[in-house]
């Protein structure tokens, strides 16, 4: 059969209108291409840029980086009010805008404060509304809170919130008046009807309001006053913080605030001592001086706490004791107890143990020859070499002196030679169990138990006014284990150990003058305590004493009560043994014998 040719498919006939339409779909595609790309382009170009990086880069950074702000922070602050409009934009947000990005715009505002202010009504608006999260309206209150007086022309609002039934929003639109501060002086009458019944958040909040818009004192002193005669720790801090803000205008409660001193608490004597001191610091140095010219009492109270027995070392009562110095002599039979109480259980039980030991062998130093009844528990626990507290009780044989020449064999034991006829000493290359500042500290005691036979201990103490041998950098690997670099550095220990060493050469005439400006160069910055050198370089200006009356300034500036309390106790100790005349014109040591 004869094959049968396929004729050829025709061609579907030319649409021209379907190949114009596509022609526009496309066209009109790339123009609103290219219009999104234009407006995202000019809006990037809106934003304020700071060095080189535009807002957004810095608000995306802060939310990574939420731990730490500062940086962030700052830069927005840099770029000032050029800033706000994109932090608005990003507040008002919409279906596509993180929370987080609202959040973190909301919280920028807050720190940019008044000069934001023309983010008040978007603040206002989110802040009505209910429907928003919860946590963007608390960062958006902050941020109001922020606006300072530029708030001014929302004080009729907040005033609204005074005549509510509900005690929540009455305190909300009392803390707005509040932050508004004088310029929502038309709301003082309706702070003044406003009644807080029992509820005294509300009635702290009326009167702190009144005080700031209108410097009524009359509400906010009469809070106070019952505060600090109450027994509950919360109102009494508060009331000192707002005493120590009004100023002189709280003068009227100086009897109060001086009471407050003597509190059990150490917050609430601290917070009492900040706000005399800028109410009436005439009225602070009366009440230390006499809190001073007591301190037999609380002597008294100090050694019956160690006394008695209990599951812990009473560590607070110990730290406050080495204020008394010699006459602290009672208590060396309870400190003797301390050192001879067997180890505690347990982790918490063993640290327990050795901060115990070592106050108390802090304390047993500064009574000095009276503590002799010490010396040999003292010894016992060097040569068990079961703590690391060495240092300390070798200072305490080396202040108890001569009558602690039972313990020179021991001490000599510790500079690395039992054979003082074998020649000077060298501890640097010696294998004993104790560090640098081990054999240093024995030196320096051998040089007040026997000054006239202690040739090796001199000869230690001169070595180490060269430099200790370096040492080798190690590097913390991802696991948290450090492994060596083979990198060698200067011994940290340098500076201390050559004034240590210095201190006490001169201390037997072998030196001209003390270290003073050295010693002052550490205490100096006491915030940057490297190696914890600080305590060290404090009690040895106390040792030099009236040599070292130029470091008064510098110790005085340690009895800020910002600074921890062991500071200011040593500090107050070395000022007592350089000048008693000054240290009884600061009131020392004042506070610091309450535990």
């Amino acid at each position: 059969m004869a094959a049968k040719l396929a004729s050829p498919k025709r061609a579907p006939p030319y649409n021209r209108s379907k190949v114009q339409k596509r022609r526009w779909i496309v066209v009109f595609a790339l123009m609103t291409a290219g219009i999104t790309m234009i407006g995202v382009v000019r809006l990037r170009s809106a934003e304020p840029v700071y060095q080189g990086k535009p807002a957004s880069f810095w608000l995306d950074h802060l939310l990574t980086n939420m731990a730490d702000p500062k940086v962030d922070v700052a830069a927005f602050k840099a770029m000032g009010p050029a800033a706000v409009p994109f932090l608005v934009r990003t507040l008002k947000g919409g279906r596509f805008s993180r929370r987080e990005r609202r959040d973190t715009a909301a919280f920028l505002i807050g720190k940019l404060g008044p000069v934001s202010a023309q983010a008040i009504p978007t603040l206002m608006s989110i802040y009505r509304d209910p429907a928003e999260d919860w946590r963007l309206r608390q960062e958006v209150r902050g941020a109001l809170f922020s606006m300072g007086g530029s708030a001014a022309g929302l004080v009729p609002e907040f005033m609204s919130y005074l005549n509510s039934p509900d005690a929540g929003t009455q305190l909300e639109g009392t803390l707005f008046l509040r932050s508004v501060g004088p310029k929502a002086g038309a709301a003082v009458p309706a702070l003044l009807k406003l009644d807080a019944g029992n509820n005294q958040q509300l009635a702290w909040a009326v009167a702190d309001a009144l005080w700031v818009i209108d410097r009524r004192t009359n509400q906010v002193l009469r809070l106070c006053a019952d505060a600090l005669s109450a027994p509950d720790l919360g109102p009494k801090l508060h009331a000192l913080v707002d005493l120590r803000e009004l100023g002189p205008a709280g003068k009227s409660l100086t009897a109060a605030m001086q009471a407050a001193l003597q509190d059990p608490d150490g917050q609430v004597r601290q917070m009492a001592n900040d706000a005399l001191q800028v109410i009436d610091p005439a009225g602070l140095q009366s009440a230390l001086q006499r809190i001073t010219a007591h301190s037999d009492e609380q002597l008294a109270s100090l050694i019956r706490a160690l006394q008695t027995p209990g599951p812990r070392p009473p560590l607070r009562s110990l730290e406050a004791l080495a204020l008394f110095g010699p006459a602290a002599q009672p208590a060396v039979p309870a400190l003797i107890s301390i050192l001879k109480a067997p180890v505690g259980e347990g982790p918490f039980g063993i640290m327990g143990t050795i901060n115990a030991r070592r106050e108390a062998a802090k304390c047993l130093a500064e009574i000095g020859p009276g503590a002799s009844a010490a010396v040999p528990a003292l010894v016992a626990l060097i040569s068990e070499h079961k703590d690391p507290n060495t240092t300390f009780y070798c200072c305490a044989l080396g202040r108890i002196g001569p009558a602690a020449e039972a313990a020179a064999p021991v001490l000599d034991g510790l500079l690395g030679n039992d054979h003082p006829a074998q020649g000077p000493v060298d501890p640097f290359r010696s294998r004993q169990r104790e560090t640098y500042v081990g054999s240093l500290a024995a030196a320096d005691a051998l040089t007040r138990i026997v000054p006239h036979g202690c040739s090796n201990a001199i000869a230690v103490l001169q070595r180490f006014e060269a430099d200790l041998p370096p040492v080798e950098v190690f590097a913390v690997d991802k696991y948290g284990l450090g492994r060596p670099t083979g990198r060698m550095v200067p011994n940290p220990n340098n500076r201390f150990c050559r004034l240590s060493a210095s201190v006490a050469l001169w201390r037997l005439g072998l030196e001209r003058e003390p270290p003073v400006a050295g010693l002052v160069a550490i205490i100096a910055e006491p915030t940057n305590d490297s190696g914890g050198q600080l305590g060290w370089a404090i009690d040895l200006l106390g040792d030099i004493g009236p040599a070292a009356k130029r470091a008064l300034p510098a110790l005085t500036k340690l009895l800020d009560t910002k600074l921890f309390i062991g500071t200011r106790r040593a500090a107050a100790i070395a000022i007592g043994k350089i000048d008693p005349h000054q240290a009884a014109r600061l009131g020392l040591p004042g506070l610091l014998v309450l535990p």
